[in-house]
């Protein structure tokens, strides 16, 4: 999110030996007065921060100075606030001899090229970190994600099984009453036919019986009527020859009322 008091913010870091006049260029530059190095000047004593604002066509710039102590003994305390910085200023005192002004711009770009590379360095290893811290992340949801999966198709496979299982229950359920309501029906049935069998094999022996009966009272009838009808009377006694003598029997046929002889009776 864009801060409304400026466009763009700077961060500059100031380097040199100590008493090459870090400090008065710096406040002269933020404070717009000019600065002298006097022999009550006092030196800096680790680090000095000041701030400018400035407008570049159009654009609010603010510039964050940092002043670093040039004295050997700070050397370890000011390059830790090279960190984050936008830009370095070299200052160096042009009246020393060349070779210590050389010595001293090769040991500060050695210094800044060091300390880049170590913030690279830095930079690089907490990136792998945070790659790798992501990468770990990532399996372990991964991981979760396919367990949770796997836990899941286990529980629909279990509840598969169950339903299958159901299913097979009740259609055994089925299959059993359907067979044990087929075997009350074919008993019903089989009772039925055997009553119906043991009821005609009553009805014909009644008949039979009645048959048997009504012959017989048939068969009593004729012969009370045969021996009703046909009745045997000895009525003549005659001689055929000398000598001998015979006797005639005859049977009267009431219905035709005629008569039939006969030797023997």
């Amino acid at each position: 999110m864009a801060n409304p008091e400026y466009d763009f913010l700077f961060k500059m870091v100031l380097v040199g030996d100590d008493g090459v006049g870090k400090s008065c260029l710096m406040s002269s530059f933020a404070e717009g007065k000019q600065y002298m190095h006097t022999a009550n000047y006092m030196p800096t004593i680790g680090v000095d921060f000041k701030i400018r604002t400035i407008n570049v066509e159009g654009r609010v710039i603010k510039l964050q100075l940092w002043d670093t102590a040039g004295a050997e003994r700070f050397r370890s305390i000011t390059t830790s606030y090279y960190r984050g910085a936008n830009g370095v200023v070299i200052i160096y005192d042009i009246t020393n001899q060349i070779n210590k002004v050389i010595n001293f711009i090769i040991q500060q770009i050695n210094k800044v090229i060091n300390f880049i590379i170590q913030q690279i360095n830095k930079v690089i290893n907490f990136t792998i970190q945070q790659i790798n811290k992501v990468i770990n992340f990532t399996i372990q949801q991964i991981n979760k994600i396919i367990n949770f999966i796997i836990q899941q198709i286990n529980k629909v496979i279990n509840f598969t099984i169950q339903q299958i299982n159901k299913v097979i229950n009740f259609t055994i359920q089925q299959i059993n009453e359907v067979i044990n309501f087929t075997i009350q029906q074919i008993n019903k049935v089989i009772n039925f036919t055997i009553q119906q069998i043991n009821e005609v094999i009553n009805f014909t022996i009644q008949q039979i019986n009645k048959v048997i009966n009504f012959t017989i009272q048939q068969i009593n009838e004729v012969i009370n009527f045969t021996i009703q009808d046909h009745i045997k009377v000895r009525v003549i006694n005659f001689t055929f020859d000398k000598g001998s003598s015979n006797q005639l029997y005859y049977t009267k046929d009431q219905r035709s009322n005629q008569l039939y002889y006969t030797k023997d009776q």
